[in-house]
């Protein structure tokens, strides 16, 4: 029972995070703090301290590749913070199904701006230069990966 709660605050937090990036291109540093502590718990719950531990080495991962893509300025510092706060409750073994599945929602929301830019008559070097709000793929990238296994087909 505790780790639907803690899975439902979860996907509260992560589409909290989505929704503030669409409007401020913003994911706020408390929101990301209440993101690890709820998914710190969610796997503490749903599983064990191993879990935890694969769990935290796919956050540091992530964060290190994602600080270094921030530094590139390929993506945002917020973004990257945010996946590693949802990558606390992933294990490593899942680690390449969180970012298949954040990777496909990257590229189609890509993919939709340059569209939508293109029907508002937007060259395609405004395009090059619009920020994405890429918190958005990063919790459909979590979504899916937290609550795929839970369906059945």
């Amino acid at each position: 029972m505790i780790a639907y709660v803690a899975l439902g605050l979860c996907l509260l937090l992560i589409l909290t995070g989505a929704v503030s990036d669409i409007r401020t291109r913003r994911i706020p540093n408390l929101l990301v703090i209440a993101l690890a502590v709820c998914a710190v718990a969610y796997t503490l719950s749903a599983a064990n301290v191993a879990a935890l531990g694969s769990a935290a080495l796919h956050a540091v991962i992530v964060l290190v590749v994602g600080m270094g893509l921030f530094a590139l300025r390929w993506i945002g510092g917020g973004d990257a913070k945010f996946y590693a706060a949802c990558a606390l409750a992933v294990p490593l073994a899942k680690a390449v199904t969180l970012l298949f599945w954040t990777s496909v929602a990257g590229l189609l929301l890509v993919i939709g701006m340059i569209v939508a830019g293109v029907l508002r008559r937007q060259s395609l070097s405004a395009a090059r230069t619009m920020k994405v709000p890429y918190g958005v793929a990063v919790a459909f990238g979590a979504i899916a990966t937290l609550l795929l296994p839970l369906a059945r087909f």
